[in-house]
């Protein structure tokens, strides 16, 4: 929902159509974007201009920013674009006491507290007088400032009000502008801000004398009666408490009495079936008068073609408005229910149809576009569109399967203290995920060499979860090498071969000796093939193994 500034008359608004002057805010320029005049260098070089490149238009309307003016000798920092900005954005953070705007590509600064200097004030020009009797809201957004001219602490002040005048004022010689009670306190006495970093968005409400078009921002309150917080103790001069406030984005808008409300509802349908008709749209009751942008005047329309349709609704005080996108509606484009998630068993899900429709009826009794299952099977779903024609679609639901542990998870298993043990499991099917209690997930286990004792899988899946455990017992394996103390070669297949047998894959070197001490044989990798025939004499042989995968050495006992 949006507002709109009250017009005196339809016919304005007709020919305005949809310029910034209706938009929600009231007051022109409400960002600082807009400025005629620039003092960057070059024009202080050849005018002598002040050396404050950022001040507004001070006390002369139309040469600074468009609708703003300093009512008094101090004028407001205006920090746009062409001269401050290129160097904060340059830096990155805070540069010289300026900042970055909260939007677009400018701000203001108001000294609140100055001692000698006085107040700075920045006075703003309204599209058009506010109507006795309304309610308004003025807000703003604002931080604190570091004074860029006078190097101090950061230091907020309280006071900082809007009064709303008839007409302009001000005086070129005051240093405070007293004796005006504003009629929004942003900061109210002993109200200040604290935060440095982001703008604050600060607001209130006022009722309207009538004929207000102006107003202007500042403290009102002469220093003594001002409350001044140094927010950090440091600065070159800790002692001169001036406290300035960056400004961005002001509004004033007209408040919607409670109670009324202008709310088109969601976006709607157009059907393709042959003889539909016009959809109607309609806005709510208790206005002063209705104008929908194709310029008719009734609450309620009818439409037959696709577009946006805005409608602008007049409340005394102001005008609001909203707007309805009407689309064509292509069943084979936008399906009227999506796939939903499986179904948890014991649980249930909603499956919702997609808005702008209209008669939701479901083919098992319920209405509405929503609605809650908790068995599988098909639903089917009879709809209309907002002309009337008739849009249906089924959808399947499905009980998601509990988890189950893989096929072949072992529960206990005996490792070789000296290996590194992995355990493979197949991949998770979609919709589930393996997590173990070491932290890792996915289909695999790797248990360091020598680590042991429980390691727990959980299988999980949207609904639930199932775990298994496998306990894993090191031993050594090294020593339990079967070294056989005799070898017949005769070709019965009974201790043919000096076969060394290990309970795991391991490397071995071997050699083998006579009784003295000529080497016979020598295999890096020895895989049982000593003697190769029955040629080998009768008699006594030295061996000398090596297990080079875990380091140990045998030999032919003495």
């Amino acid at each position: 929902m949006k507002y709109l500034p009250s017009l005196a008359l339809w016919g304005w608004l007709l020919a305005a159509g949809a310029s910034a002057a209706l938009g929600q805010n009231l007051v022109i320029n409400p960002g600082f974007e807009q400025y005629t005049r620039c003092l960057d260098s070059t024009t202080q070089a050849t005018t002598g201009a002040s050396n404050l490149d950022y001040v507004l238009s001070g006390f002369r309307l139309g040469t600074g920013a468009p609708g703003w003016l300093s009512p008094t000798a101090l004028s407001a920092g205006h920090v746009i674009a062409c001269n401050a900005l290129p160097e904060v954005r340059r830096y990155g953070r805070r540069y010289n006491g300026w900042y970055l705007p909260r939007t677009g590509g400018g701000y203001i600064m108001l000294t609140t507290y100055g001692g000698d200097l006085g107040h700075s004030y920045a006075q703003g020009q309204l599209s058009q007088p506010l109507r006795a009797g309304c309610t308004y809201r003025v807000s703003a957004w604002v931080r604190v400032s570091f004074p860029a001219e006078i190097p101090s602490p950061p230091t907020s002040s309280d006071n900082l009000g809007v009064y709303f005048s008839p007409a302009r004022f001000g005086n070129s010689s005051a240093r405070v502008l007293t004796g005006y009670q504003p009629q929004a306190q942003l900061l109210a006495p002993g109200q200040t801000l604290t935060d440095t970093l982001h703008y604050t968005y600060l607001s209130r409400t006022f009722v309207a004398q009538g004929g207000e078009q102006y107003f202007t921002l500042g403290n009102f309150q002469p220093d003594a009666a001002t409350t001044v917080r140094r927010l950090r103790s440091y600065g070159v001069n800790p002692g001169y408490p001036n406290a300035q406030y960056s400004i961005d984005d002001v509004a004033v808008e007209a408040v919607l009495p409670a109670g009324l409300a202008l709310e088109l509802g969601p976006d709607q349908w157009l059907g393709t079936c042959p003889g539909a008709g016009p959809a109607t749209l309609t806005a709510q009751a208790g206005f002063q008068g209705y104008r929908w942008s194709t310029g008719q005047t009734t609450a309620s329309i009818q439409v037959s073609q696709p577009g946006r349709y805005v409608v602008t609704a007049d409340f005394g005080c102001g005008l609001v408005k909203d707007s309805v996108e009407v689309r064509r509606y292509d069943p084979r484009l936008t399906p009227l229910l999506a796939p939903p998630p499986a179904l948890c068993a014991g649980q249930s899900l909603t499956l919702t149809a997609a808005p702008g429709l209209q008669g939701y009826q479901w083919a098992d009794g319920p209405t509405g576009p929503a609605r809650a299952v908790s068995q599988p099977g098909r639903y089917r779903l009879l709809a209309r569109t907002a002309d009337g024609c008739p849009v249906r679609d089924s959808v399947d639901v499905a009980l998601l399967p509990p988890p189950l542990v893989p096929a072949g998870f072992p529960t206990d298993t005996l490792v070789c203290a000296q290996e590194p043990w992995r355990l493979a499991l197949p991949p998770p099917p979609a919709g589930v995920s393996y997590d173990w209690s070491t932290g890792a997930t996915g289909p695999a286990l790797f248990v360091p060499a020598g680590v042991g004792g429980a390691f727990t899988l959980t299988v999980r899946t949207r609904c639930q979860a199932v775990a298994a455990t496998v306990r894993v017992r090191p031993q050594d394996c090294a020593p339990l090498l079967n070294i056989p103390n005799i070898v017949t070669p005769n070709g019965d297949g009974r201790n043919d071969r000096f076969r060394v047998l290990a309970p795991s894959p391991r490397t071995l070197r071997l050699q083998v000796f006579s009784r003295w001490g000529q080497l016979l044989f020598e295999a890096a990798d020895y895989q049982g093939q000593w003697p190769a025939d029955a040629t080998v004499a009768a008699g006594s042989y030295y061996y000398f193994l090596v297990d080079t995968t875990y380091g140990r050495r045998y030999r032919t006992p003495d």
